[in-house]
């Protein structure tokens, strides 16, 4: 027991000695092996090098590219398209979410192995409170196509222009599995939406049992940041699979911080129908063009051994005899990059709004070619 006490201590030490790198965001990135066991494993310095160098080309860069995009797409989740055109005022909370979906990649390590089924996502959150006001209604010269005594308005007309705002500072912290893992999220953002009723919506039948909600198209400024620290402290495993037909098992921990800025300038057009009145349908498609970027930092931390030692391994933990190659070695890695935001994206967007007399419950759905974001929330509209 006492051996094995030794063990926790020791891997504990090790963990303490990169949150001091970790922490330390000028030092450059950097992969090494410590301990007296490292020299009964198959890792050199000039190995370690070049697994650094093919884990940071063939994953990490694209990692940082997917969390850019993902914080692209989170940005675009503002104010719900919902009615299409507004004819009063509406105000809610909603919350977008991006994401690239989770891939799993081998990493060939040139002359020496791969690293297997290492899994590869990008996730960014936008949380907002929104206002919304159709610009004729702030005036006192409101429109109302569902009213049959209001004539349409002209085209430039107040009443044919709504304007939205959103703001949201937020900071949260979720666990992420029962072994002291944790993930810390803090959110800022600023949106302003301008859109124009480009057609004005119509009965179709039955009064509002089947609504032409219209055709709207419009333009805004969003701005957001997003901080991201994550621990993962237990078991967090990697298998490195050797050319020999052995695997290395990398049992690590992992801490990571992640900044996202990104500005987005969307244009897009959208249409809908209401349907039985409680329900409405929306639809669109538009063109973002971005600005942004993803700064990431992680080390990860952990003894590194063959798994031919397994049997070592819980010999060490009876407290029973050890030889000289059970887990008296650590590998160490600290990552640090950069990826920018896709200059411009095309995408779709889908909407569904319930009608609660007033209160109007939303999920909206914004698809691109390699990636997806949802957005809901609740709404007051009059």
């Amino acid at each position: 027991m006492l051996l094995g006490r030794e063990l926790c201590m020791r891997r504990f030490m090790v963990l303490i000695i990169a949150v001091g790198l970790f922490s330390q965001s000028r030092l450059e990135a950097q992969i090494a092996c410590s301990g007296d066991g490292c020299a009964y494993l198959p890792l050199s310095q000039a190995t370690l090098d070049q697994m650094f160098y093919d884990f940071k080309t063939q994953y990490t860069n694209k990692l940082f590219e997917d969390m850019a995009v993902a914080a692209s797409l989170a940005n675009l989740t503002s104010a719900p398209v919902g009615s299409v055109n507004l004819y009063g005022w509406t105000m809610g909370v909603s919350a977008g979410i991006g994401y690239v979906p989770v891939t799993e990649v081998t990493i060939p390590i040139t002359g020496y192995g791969e690293l297997k089924d290492i899994p590869r996502a990008g996730a960014a959150v936008n949380p907002r409170i929104f206002f919304g006001a159709n610009v004729g209604w702030l005036f006192n010269a409101p429109y109302d196509p569902w009213e049959p005594e209001d004539s349409e308005p002209g085209w430039f007309s107040l009443s044919k222009f709504d304007v939205y705002g959103s703001v949201m500072q937020d900071k949260r912290k979720f666990a992420l599995d029962d072994k002291g893992g944790d993930l810390s999220v803090q959110t800022r953002n600023l949106g302003f939406d301008v859109r124009y009723h480009l057609v004005e919506g119509k009965p179709l039948a039955g009064g509002p049992m089947l609504r032409f909600l219209g055709v709207s198209v419009g333009t805004g400024f969003h701005r957001a940041s997003l901080d991201i620290e994550a621990k993962q402290l237990q078991d967090q495993k990697i298998k490195i699979a050797l050319t020999g037909g052995s695997n290395l098992i990398w049992d690590g921990a992992n801490i990571m911080t992640m900044q996202s800025k990104a500005t987005t300038i969307p244009f897009e057009i959208n249409t809908g129908l209401q349907m039985l009145y409680v329900l409405n349908l929306t639809f669109g498609a538009g063109m973002a063009i971005n600005k942004g970027s993803a700064d990431f930092v992680m080390t990860r931390v952990g003894p590194v051994y063959l798994s031919s030692d397994s049997a070592a391994l819980m010999a060490a933990l009876a407290g029973q005899t050890v030889t000289s190659s059970s887990y008296n070695s650590y590998l160490t890695m600290q990552l640090t990059g950069t990826g920018t935001a896709p200059k411009s994206m095309i995408y779709g967007k889908l909407g569904v709004d319930l009608n609660i007399f007033w209160l109007k419950v939303f999920a909206e759905g914004t698809f691109t070619k390699q990636a997806y974001a949802g957005n809901v929330g609740v709404r007051f509209q009059m």
